[in-house]
């Protein structure tokens, strides 16, 4: 148990200047309006993704590396970590299927992977139009 607290705490070190400079580059000081901060909520979930999987990933090979070397000797270890090897694998192939289903929904649909230039409307505008202008303000 001490040693899987070691081996977290240095994966937490050794990822830290990695999360630091993502978080610089989207900061909530530059929230000015909706879309900016869809845009600080998106990017949050990005690098949220991606620690996850990066964890996945680390707590893959650390159960193949507990089957094959560490746990040898014991049997149960051997077969608590084949399972945990077992679990990633099935995970690894339900976020990869996922990422397929959207790669071809987005292609089948021929879908714009860029963010709408006026999402929901003027909101630039305040004052209500004259008469003889469009009634399209909010």
């Amino acid at each position: 148990m001490n040693n899987m607290k070691k081996t977290i705490m240095a994966v937490i070190l050794l990822s830290a200047p990695a999360f630091a400079s993502a978080v610089a580059a989207i900061t909530p000081s530059s929230v000015t309006d909706l879309r900016s901060l869809m845009q600080l909520i998106t990017g949050y979930f990005q690098y949220a993704i991606y620690l996850i999987i990066s964890f996945a990933v680390l707590m893959f090979v650390w159960n193949v590396f507990k089957y094959f070397i560490y746990g040898s000797d014991d049997p149960a270890a051997k077969k608590e970590a084949g399972l945990y090897v077992m679990y990633s694998l099935i995970g690894f192939f339900v976020i990869l299927s996922i990422w397929g289903l959207v790669f071809i929904l987005t292609n089948t649909f021929k879908l714009q992977n860029t963010p709408p230039t006026i999402p929901f409307g003027n909101f630039n505008q305040t004052t209500p139009p004259d008469d003889n202008e469009d009634e399209d303000w909010i």
